[in-house]
């Protein structure tokens, strides 16, 4: 099996898990396993993004987003102290 078709496959699983948890957050008793099957089904399509064969990534604009991602997150959560 090639590197793509392993890609792609792993996209499909994280669609998948994604839309499945998103479906578990409409009830209490299930939103916590929706809310971490939606996370783990946007980690798997991360993983499967960054390495992508073939595509090379600029990780100083990643890292940027998430330092510009907890700046924002501490100024939010000062404003509501």
């Amino acid at each position: 099996m090639e590197a793509i078709q392993i890609t792609n496959i792993l996209y499909l699983i994280s669609a998948v898990a994604f839309i499945l948890g998103i479906k578990r957050l409409s009830h209490p008793k299930t939103a916590r396993s929706g809310n971490l099957l939606s996370s783990l089904g946007m980690l798997i399509a991360i993983i499967a993004t960054l390495t992508y064969p073939g595509k090379k990534f600029d990780f100083t604009l990643i890292l940027a987003g998430v330092v510009s991602e907890q700046l924002l997150e501490q100024s939010l959560q000062l404003e509501f102290k």
